[in-house]
């Protein structure tokens, strides 16, 4: 899918953007992993992103889909939320904007690039309506361990046999805890690359 190059610009310019409360968090070895997975993907895959913030990893999945049939759904409510260090994420990331002027931000970014969906409601309210199958999902939402974990149980059941579930900031313990609690028990390789996971749903998983 093609889009003008007025688009292309704003998403390159979030992209190659420093990592910081104003422009989001996706450094280059995030930038490459996103870029490696979404470009394995087959042509007509769906990706969803939970957790948008401010879209930097969104503009990196949008240009990794540039010329094909890949269709990209990110769900956020832009509300606040708990971060996993106990304060208020707006006081945590410290962000100057209200959730109202992020979204309206990221809004001027993708709401012009057709196979870019956005669904503003939490993961658990989204996921009661979702029938689609997922080819690459990515989490990057609350970053508390119970709800990565929580996450993954709503999330996972949707992912096509050989789709891929990833995620970010693996660097933080509530992170780790919430993969390894969710994964505790199952038959899934977990892969670590730079701040990014990854796992496989192999193609004899019997649960989809």
């Amino acid at each position: 899918m093609e889009i003008s190059t007025k688009f292309v610009s704003k998403l390159k310019y979030l992209v190659l953007s420093p990592d910081s409360p104003r422009y989001g968090f996706c450094n280059p070895d995030d930038r490459e992993f996103l870029t490696e997975m979404v470009g394995q993907l087959p042509k007509d895959a769906l990706i969803v992103e939970i957790g948008t913030f401010k879209g930097k990893a969104t503009a990196v999945m949008t240009l990794a889909c540039l010329g094909t049939g890949r269709r990209i759904v990110t769900i956020d409510p832009f509300v606040e939320y708990k971060h996993h260090s106990g304060n208020p994420a707006s006081l945590a990331l410290g962000i100057h904007q209200t959730w109202e002027e992020i979204y309206q931000d990221f809004l001027t970014v993708f709401r012009e690039i057709p196979f870019v969906t956005h669904i503003r409601k939490t993961s658990e309210q989204a996921v009661r309506r979702w029938k689609e199958k997922i080819d690459f999902i990515w989490i990057d939402s609350s970053h508390e361990a119970e709800m990565v974990k929580l996450d993954l149980e709503l999330w996972v059941p949707f992912i096509k046999k050989g789709g891929v579930v990833s995620g970010h900031d693996w660097q933080f313990r509530s992170v780790r805890n919430g993969v390894g609690a969710y994964l505790k028990d199952k038959d899934y390789e977990l892969k670590i690359q730079g701040r990014c996971w990854y796992f496989r749903k192999e193609r004899h998983d019997s649960s989809i």
